[in-house]
């Protein structure tokens, strides 16, 4: 009997002194976003594990979608000040995507992203837009995603959406993790 309770101490003593990677389940710390920061202030802690992994495997299939935001803290960052309920996670309102589930709003949020990582790459703006307009990406993305005095937005909130959005991207994303 003692030795057996010896062997199971040894066993968590060894378990916990292991290295993280080493522990089983991959650590969220290896994404490109400041833990801290989304710890302390995002509203949706059983999300992130999710949102970060699909993200990532969303990238590793479109490497350009990193070219002019970190999308790890920018997506976060939208969900922080979409704040949707349960199937308007991402404040996606296709028809495909509203009253879904978390899973394809945000599917529905990366490919918008991406189409308008393309367009502003290529500098065919939605809309006929002139990229010299926008100071950066991030106001392009916001006139698009939420534009102010949209009919969806009868309150009003979306001429808080770009400054919101843009304060969550700075606190969540990681050090130097910025490419615009």
């Amino acid at each position: 009997m003692i030795c057996a309770i010896v062997l199971v101490a040894i066993g968590i003593l060894l378990y916990l002194l292991a290295p993280k990677r080493k522990r089983g389940k991959e650590q969220p710390e290896k994404y490109p976003v400041n833990f801290e920061a989304v710890r302390k202030y995002f509203k949706f802690p059983d999300e992130v594990d999710f949102i970060l992994r699909r993200v990532e495997d969303f990238v590793k299939a479109h490497p350009e979608l990193g070219s002019l935001v970190n999308p790890y803290a920018f997506t976060l960052a939208v969900r922080q000040q979409e704040s949707g309920r349960p199937g308007r996670e991402f404040g996606v309102l296709h028809p495909e995507a509203i009253d879904t589930d978390l899973k394809t709003q945000l599917e529905w949020f990366l490919w918008t992203l991406l189409k308008d990582t393309e367009r502003w790459s290529s500098g065919k703006l939605w809309n006929n837009w002139d990229k010299d307009q926008f100071k950066d990406f991030i106001e392009y993305f916001a006139k698009k995603y939420a534009p102010v005095g949209a009919e969806n937005d009868p309150r009003g909130l979306n001429r808080f959406w770009e400054k919101n959005v843009r304060h969550y991207y700075e606190l969540f994303r990681a050090e130097g993790g910025e490419k615009e």
